[in-house]
């Protein structure tokens, strides 16, 4: 996906990515503070706790549910659903013009990139390989009875036993809800797994006991199960080193060209990386520093 703009209408495929500088109501999303604790076992100095902010809404991707919605109230921005399947732009300071899969072509003078590089060096006709190495993610979304809920944490960091999910959040907690039923969710890399989704449901069970979040498995009502395949790009010298070359070649075929997300710079496309560089690049647009 990608996100562009115009200095007359912006359009927008991924409403997460980018900040315009337009009126528009105040978001509505109100945040709490949080705090993340880490489980360690045989560590008699465990590490400080994160504190973090969360929607009291109940769960984080409201927010940029809110921003969307907003969004979509400002007569100025268009939303343009459809993946980019052609980007061409004249030279120097020129307009960009847009295709995709429905064949609506447009132009537009500011594009901002949030998706991978691998895609954008693609539509230059240029080469993406090799891949870079990455990780597919496991994670079961539960909800659970709150009176089987053992030890109320927010957060629960794991990083001893690759058999526990490495991050529990309980996002009933965090946003500091009182619900009937909790909304938990564990995070596993998919390398250290194996079986049917059935097996991972199982797993997920015991090791909520294991740490101490229910009392008992069967305090589990629902569960879903969903795989993310390459999810994520691995933290590795070689990753870095070909996303640095990547970058250089970008910067040299589309030097106007705002990249962020899973495309700015390697191991700077978390949320909160994201939020920064839109807000960004909005204040640019805005202030009409955009070079």
């Amino acid at each position: 996906m990608s996100v562009w703009a115009s200095p007359r209408t912006s359009r927008l495929s991924s409403a997460a990515s980018l900040d315009f500088p337009i009126p528009a109501a105040p978001m509505t999303v109100t945040i709490r503070h949080a705090r993340a604790e880490t489980a360690l076992a045989n560590v008699s100095h465990p590490l400080p706790q994160t504190v973090f902010a969360f929607p009291t809404s109940g769960a984080l991707a409201h927010l940029v549910k809110e921003v969307e919605r907003q969004l979509r109230s400002v007569p100025s921005v268009d939303i343009v659903r459809g993946r980019i399947t052609a980007l061409t732009h004249t030279a120097g300071d020129g307009p960009f013009a847009l295709t995709i899969t429905s064949g609506q072509t447009m132009k537009v003078d500011h594009v901002v990139w949030a998706s991978d590089s691998e895609q954008l060096l693609a539509l230059c006709g240029e080469s993406a390989q090799p891949s870079l190495e990455r990780a597919s993610l496991v994670v079961a979304s539960i909800l659970a009875r709150a009176g089987e809920i053992e030890t109320a944490h927010s957060t629960l960091l794991v990083p001893a036993d690759e058999r526990l999910p490495f991050r529990i959040t309980n996002q009933s907690v965090a946003s500091g809800v009182s619900e009937p039923m909790h909304r938990l969710s564990c995070e596993w890399s998919a390398a250290v797994l194996d079986g049917s989704p059935d097996s991972l449901a199982e797993r997920a069970r015991d090791a909520l006991v294991e740490v101490n979040v229910l009392r008992r498995r069967e305090g589990v009502v629902e569960m879903r199960v969903d795989v993310f395949k390459d999810a994520l790009s691995l933290p590795t010298p070689a990753n870095a080193s070909l996303a640095h070359e990547r970058r250089n070649k970008l910067d040299e075929l589309l030097p106007t060209v705002r990249r962020v997300g899973p495309a700015a710079p390697f191991g700077a496309a978390s949320l909160n990386d994201q939020i920064v560089q839109g807000l960004k690049v909005g204040r640019e647009l805005g202030e009409g520093t955009w070079r």
